[in-house]
């Protein structure tokens, strides 16, 4: 250290006499007896402040640089989600597609290759009557004549006039096939005449006459039918319905030949009244009444006729 007296007075005579030094413990100069008054240089130190907003700045690009990774991995993530899906859509849904459309392609094929059957490739009917045409497959029905018979999508055909013509049967798979349709004129044995209006009273004489005396005839049973016989004459047949016809049928004998029957069932109710086996009265279950010689003959009737066939042997 240089005593700051001594080397003031040096500068102040330009003299070039080195200033003494004196020790940095030294409380008085060597030389000129002037007390040391030591004065501490001010200590630099880093502006606290200063240092906070740099380390802050720091930690700011930290934290910026941390969420930019974690944004980049979502968006990675997102990517790698959107990418699988679409593979896994491409490996099993188009493949189910294609399996389905394989599928419905060879359905396809075997109903082209099935061809259309009719369970009857000619009908014969009568006027007025009704037939049905089956196939194995639902068809569009055409008829060639439509003034010779009818036909509704469901192959009812319904005849209209005597003759012939022909049903083309269209199948789903677009095969076709022909049925031969021959409608027949009905027959009436004009040359037989019935006072209808007398013969319908005798008829329903005898019909009371065997209500009344229901209760003393011979009752006979046999499965779902009934048998009513005055010593060996049948008078009355009840044909209970069964799986066959739905309806509950009323035979009246007299002398082992039929004169009437009543057919009810599902609200619905018919009566026929006959003479020597011949029809001469029918009342349909709206009250129309069809005389002979105006009486259409339907399916339903055959059948009927049948059972009327099939009772009588039961009174011989």
């Amino acid at each position: 250290m240089i005593c700051p007296n001594c080397h003031d007075d040096l500068l102040a005579t330009g003299e070039t006499v080195e200033a003494s030094e004196i020790g940095d413990d030294a409380l008085f100069c060597s030389e000129c007896g002037q007390k040391i008054i030591k004065v501490k240089e001010p200590e630099v130190k880093e502006n606290s402040t200063v240092g906070s907003r740099i380390q802050n700045k720091k930690n700011k690009k930290q934290d910026s640089n941390k969420k930019t990774m974690i944004i980049a991995g979502v968006i990675v993530a997102i990517v790698i989600v959107v990418v699988t899906c679409f593979v896994c859509y491409f490996l099993f849904f188009r493949a189910s597609d294609d399996s389905s459309t394989s599928s419905g392609e060879e359905t396809t094929s075997e109903k082209k290759d099935t061809k259309i059957e009719l369970e009857e490739t000619s009908l014969t009917l009568k006027v007025g009557e009704t037939e049905y045409i089956e196939a194995n497959m639902d068809c569009k029905y055409t008829v060639k004549d439509e003034t010779i018979c009818e036909v509704d999508s469901f192959g009812t055909v319904k005849g209209l006039k005597a003759g012939k013509t022909t049903v083309k049967c269209e199948g789903e798979n677009g095969t076709t096939v022909t049925c031969k349709i021959t409608v027949e004129e009905i027959a009436k044995n004009n040359e037989i005449s019935y006072d209808v209006v007398n013969e319908v009273k005798k008829i329903k004489e005898l019909y009371n006459d065997t209500q009344e005396h229901i209760n003393s005839y011979s009752v006979e049973k046999d499965n779902n039918m009934t048998f009513y016989k005055d010593n060996d004459n049948l008078k009355k047949v009840v044909v209970n319905s069964d799986s066959d016809w739905n309806y509950t049928r009323e035979y009246f004998f007299e002398k082992n030949n039929i004169y009437f029957v009543f057919i009810y069932g599902n609200n619905e109710e018919y009566r026929y009244y006959f003479k020597d086996g011949i029809m001469i009265r029918y009342i349909d279950t709206v009250k129309n009444v069809y005389d002979y010689g105006n009486i259409f003959s339907y399916k339903w009737d055959r059948e009927l006729n049948q059972e009327i066939e099939k009772l009588s042997t039961y009174s011989h």
